[in-house]
């Protein structure tokens, strides 16, 4: 495979071609910040990542919090609720031989304080009372932030879209007790929070985006768990991968039926560091499509690392629509996994007229017409396995990867 080296300075692949637009951004020094980027319009938002140490699911039915674990925040199951007054310091002794909850980042409703869950009604911080629809809170958890503070910390409720959580240190001392409210933050994905604040924080841009480029910890071999610094996609943008094209610029075509709606289907890996230098393939593309209609082809044609956390991309707009006129598309599916038997629960800003599962071998598993739309798909007969939820709304067609145990 042919590798673009980069050593100093950001360089522009020579290729003749009118329609490729070259955009440079900077994560800082030190990837200082994160940032968020719009294929339509470019950056849209930058914010410290050290300013947040909790990130909150506000998406209409999200309950999933995730840990800033980019910047060291690591995260510990110290077991039922009840046990709440029995932690104390020497839980960080006991720490060491403990296994670490991580964010899942395939998905961004399985933060690190879902991790331990069923994928059904527990939901690893707490458990769903179909109902009642109140999560309550059965586990309390430790946190060691980058300052080396530990707290032990519970998310005690999710109810009528307000989370509710304590936070003290191990000892006691220092109990906090907090709400953040899911209404004040109309059409987000995430809501973040300072623990050492004490405040929640609003650093989602109101503007559509489709990536967000930051440090975080990825599973980069079997057991081996590293951070890394790459792209997180925003749950409605669609992305297919191609790699082996002799012009990753003019080369191949985009397939919708294959786009991935996964979200480090970007990730980290379009970059390797070897010898002192970060080399980029230059012969794969991402075909991206926005949840505003716009198609493109993405190219990674510059980094320089930690020494500027300069970027550099070249895209070519396939098709498009007019982002002023353009209506935000969003929507979950819940729960995901799903049971094969059972229903789903997918809600958006749409009508569905029907729906399909498809199988990683492409065959049609799973069909259904929804006329009287509800906004659940109920199963029968469905094998356990990874499929491809496939939705023909009047917004278009839609496609989700979910999982059925």
């Amino acid at each position: 495979m042919k590798k673009l080296l980069l050593t100093m300075g950001l360089a522009p692949i020579a290729l003749i071609a009118q329609d490729i637009t070259y955009d440079e951004f900077s994560m800082n020094a030190g990837y200082e910040n994160m940032v968020f980027y719009s294929m339509d319009s470019g950056v849209v938002g930058e914010e410290i990542m050290a300013s947040w140490d909790l990130a909150f699911d506000v998406r209409s039915t999200g309950s999933s919090v995730r840990i800033n674990g980019g910047q060291g925040t690591v995260l510990y199951n110290a077991g039922d609720l009840d046990a709440w007054d029995t932690i104390d310091d020497s839980f960080i002794e006991m720490a060491a031989d403990l296994p670490q909850l991580r964010n899942d980042n395939i998905s961004w409703s399985s933060g690190a304080f879902s991790q331990g869950g069923d994928g059904m009604f527990d939901l690893g911080w707490g458990v769903y009372d179909i109902v009642t629809h109140i999560i309550t809170s059965d586990k309390v958890f430790v946190i060691a932030l980058p300052d080396g503070t530990w707290k032990k910390i519970a998310i005690l409720s999710l109810q009528s879209g307000t989370y509710s959580f304590q936070y003290a240190n191990l000892d006691g001392t220092d109990y906090v007790e907090d709400q953040l409210s899911k209404s004040d933050y109309p059409d987000k994905l995430l809501a973040f929070y300072s623990i050492g604040d004490q405040s929640e924080l609003d650093l989602e841009p109101n503007e559509n985006w489709d990536f967000l480029f930051l440090r975080y910890v990825e599973q980069i071999q079997p057991e081996v768990y590293y951070g890394v610094t790459g792209a997180l996609v925003n749950p409605n943008t669609g992305v297919q991968m191609l790699e082996g094209l002799a012009d990753p610029f003019t080369d191949g075509d985009m397939d919708a039926d294959l786009l991935n709606y996964e979200a480090n289907s970007v990730g980290y890996d379009w970059k390797t560091y070897a010898g002192g230098t970060y080399s980029l393939a230059d012969d794969r593309c991402y075909f991206i499509q926005t949840a505003s209609g716009s198609q493109w082809r993405l190219v990674f044609t510059g980094f320089e690392g930690s020494t500027t956390g300069n970027i550099e991309i070249g895209k070519i707009l396939n098709s498009g629509v007019s982002v002023a006129n353009s209506e935000r598309l969003n929507w979950n599916v819940f729960p995901n996994p799903a049971q094969g038997n059972s229903a789903i629960s997918v809600q958006g800003n749409f009508q569905v007229e029907d729906a399909s599962l498809t199988n990683m071998a492409g065959v049609i598993v799973f069909t259904t017409a929804l006329n009287n739309w509800s906004g659940t798909i109920h199963f029968q007969d469905v094998s356990p396995g990874m499929y491809i939820l496939n939705l023909n709304t009047d917004k278009g067609i839609i496609n989700h990867r979910l999982l059925i145990q």
